[in-house]
């Protein structure tokens, strides 16, 4: 009997034993993750600052030699520099910035946009919207040069869009709503490239005075490689890049998707920065508050057509909120 009874004792203590060990190895594995975890984060954070470092670094060298440069050789950089200006385009005297009369585009049968005109003059900040599919997105690729209208003329600084777009895009700024960037390139890294992309010196000591400036305003850690960013601070990047340069339009498509309100606001005051300095903003936005915020005039196109009477747009803008709080409330 005795030895029946340490035989049921043992038979029931393994399975608490077994639950035990079990416990002190499942600790163990999770304690061995988190120190790895630790590592992987020490790494990370050391990798950054080194980063950092070699940035600053390198900036402080471009600057030193510039400025030794136009100390050295005060006309050489005047030169340089009116040379530079030179390239790009001046608005016409009386001209206005952008210039689009009775501009029509098929798409096969399709009719896309058919002969809408406006233009919008030096300085002022020009709103654009319309109901998705209204032809507001094809409106701005045509003034890219990226489509070829099928007639009619879109002219920005008094060229053709589709003739000389390169001498164009190097005084104008486009920011879409829907970013894509180079996975393996930092945010600092397709900053750089875009600036000198628009015909712009990415380590001249203004640019990279402005570029650092608005990387503390948008709150953008720019030693992050761009696979590693939401699509919030992918928006940063190309918002950041086009205000860092030396442009006199921007061509702004939804530029605020995917800000959160605090951004919003920062871009705001971007927007009547560029404005009191004189630059011309289309802005093509969905969201309708921001537009009468921050527009001088706006239009709404309706399925490939401008709405030109003053009444009928307050009409079409009001209603276009309308359906906007609708759908907010639906999805809430």
């Amino acid at each position: 009997m005795p030895h029946h009874k340490d035989k049921k004792q043992t038979e029931a203590s393994e399975p608490a034993a077994a639950a035990a060990a079990t416990g002190v190895g499942a600790d163990a594995k999770e304690s061995f993750f988190e120190k790895q975890a630790d590592k992987v984060a020490a790494h990370e954070q050391k990798h950054e600052a080194k980063v950092a470092a070699a940035e600053d670094a390198r900036e402080a060298k471009h600057e030193a030699r510039e400025e030794r440069f136009e100390a050295k050789h005060p006309e050489k950089a005047a030169a340089i520099a009116a040379k530079e200006q030179a390239k790009k385009p001046q608005v016409p005297s009386g001209s206005a910035v952008i210039e689009v009369n009775n501009l029509v585009k098929h798409f096969g049968s399709v009719v896309a946009l058919g002969g809408i005109s406006f233009s919008v003059h030096q300085g002022e900040v020009f709103g654009f919207i319309g109901n998705n599919g209204a032809g507001k997105s094809t409106t701005i690729r045509t003034l890219l040069g990226l489509l070829k209208a099928t007639s009619g003329e879109a002219k920005v600084f008094g060229l053709d869009a589709w003739k000389d777009p390169v001498k164009i895009h190097r005084s104008l700024a486009y920011v879409p709503g829907d970013v894509n960037l180079w996975p393996n390139l930092t945010g600092g890294e397709v900053i750089d490239l875009f600036v000198s992309l628009r015909g712009g010196k990415a380590q001249s000591s203004q640019v990279r005075k402005r570029r650092n400036e608005l990387i503390e305003k948008f709150e953008l850690d720019p030693t992050k490689q761009c696979r590693t960013y939401s699509k919030g601070n992918r928006q940063k990047v190309v918002l950041i890049s086009a205000f860092a340069s030396d442009v006199d339009l921007y061509l702004l498509d939804e530029p605020t998707s995917g800000l959160d309100p605090i951004m919003e606001q920062v871009f705001q005051e971007c927007i009547r920065g560029e404005k009191q300095a004189g630059k011309t903003i289309f802005l093509s936005s969905h969201i309708m508050q921001e537009v009468r915020d921050l527009a001088d005039r706006v239009a709404v196109i309706r399925q490939g057509l401008l709405v030109k009477d003053g009444a009928e747009t307050e009409a079409a803008i009001a209603e276009m909120e309308a359906e906007a709080k609708r759908y907010a409330e639906s999805v809430a």
